[in-house]
């Protein structure tokens, strides 16, 4: 979780959960938080990621908008095969800068 103070009047909470395997999917739940000082709403993307090499490639994509004194939850998925091992990480992100990564992750959970 990354807690942090944007201005003096302005706190965001912004958490990820490091990727799971569950039921044939690999899972992440994700939230992101605005204090009541904040200015505006943000539209937050979260991100649920497996690396096929040479590159990250993205497998789901939820995207929310989030107000002042607001927290937004999601639940990022994927279906995946129990044939390899793969390695995953989760993200929120606005616009194309990262806000918050997960530690990678390999799971038994194949794309």
């Amino acid at each position: 979780m990354v807690q942090r103070a944007v201005t003096a009047s302005c706190t965001v909470k912004d958490t990820v959960q490091t990727p799971y395997k569950e039921s044939g999917y690999a899972w992440s739940y994700q939230e992101y938080g605005r204090s009541a000082g904040c200015a505006g709403s943000v539209t937050v993307v979260a991100l649920l990621s497996s690396y096929a090499p040479p590159s990250w490639h993205y497998r789901d994509r939820d995207e929310q908008t989030t107000a002042p004194n607001q927290t937004t939850y999601w639940a990022t998925n994927a279906k995946c095969k129990n044939t390899s091992t793969q390695k995953w990480h989760s993200e929120n992100a606005i616009g194309s800068s990262t806000t918050s990564l997960s530690p990678d992750k390999n799971l038994a959970c194949a794309i």
